[in-house]
C-alpha cells in the first residue's frame, strides 16, 4: 500500500519587505522634513494688547524681526532665529537689511511680510533702526506681532 504524506504549509510571514518599506519611509522623512529653529526670544509686549494671530495664508511668507531687551539699556536685533547685532554694531541697518533679504529670497516678491516683535521696554530710537532696515529691504508689508503669554 502506498502512503502519501501531505505537505504541511508553514504559517510564517516574511517581514523583509515591511522592514524595507519602514526604512525607506524613515529615510524619506529624514531627508524631506525641515527642522526650523524656533524664534522663541523672550519679548514682553505692552499690557493692553490682545493676542494677534497671523492669517494661515501668510505664514509661509512671514519673516520675523525681533528687537530683544537685554538688561536695562541694552538691546539686540534678530532676524528669524539668528541674532544679528546690537544698536552699537557698525552698519547694523545694512546687516539687518541683508539678513532680511536673505531670508525672503524664496518668498513671493509681491507678498513679502515682516512680522515685527518689539519688547515693550525698548525705546523708539532703537526700534527706529529695525524700521529703517525693513524699509530698505525688499519687504512689502509689516505686521506688528503681539502675543499674550
Amino acid at each position: 500500500m502506498l502512503i502519501i504524506k501531505e505537505k504541511t504549509a508553514s504559517a510564517s510571514f516574511d517581514m523583509t519587505p515591511i522592514i524595507d518599506i519602514v526604512f525607506l519611509l524613515i529615510i524619506f522623512f529624514m531627508l524631506v522634513c525641515q527642522f526650523i529653529a524656533a524664534e522663541n526670544f523672550q519679548v514682553t509686549v505692552p499690557d493692553q494688547i490682545d493676542a494677534a494671530n497671523p492669517h494661515e495664508a501668510d505664514i509661509d511668507q512671514l519673516t520675523t524681526v525681533t528687537v530683544i531687551a537685554r538688561g536695562e539699556q541694552a538691546a539686540a536685533f534678530a532676524v528669524g532665529p539668528d541674532i544679528i547685532g546690537t544698536p552699537e554694531t557698525e552698519n547694523i541697518t545694512d546687516l539687518l537689511t541683508a539678513a532680511i533679504d536673505t531670508r525672503m529670497e524664496t518668498t513671493n516678491p509681491n507678498r513679502r511680510i515682516i512680522n515685527l516683535r518689539i519688547d515693550k521696554s525698548i525705546p523708539y530710537s532703537t526700534t527706529r533702526i529695525a524700521l529703517e532696515a525693513i524699509s530698505e529691504s525688499s519687504a512689502t508689508d509689516i505686521k506688528l506681532a503681539a502675543t499674550k503669554q
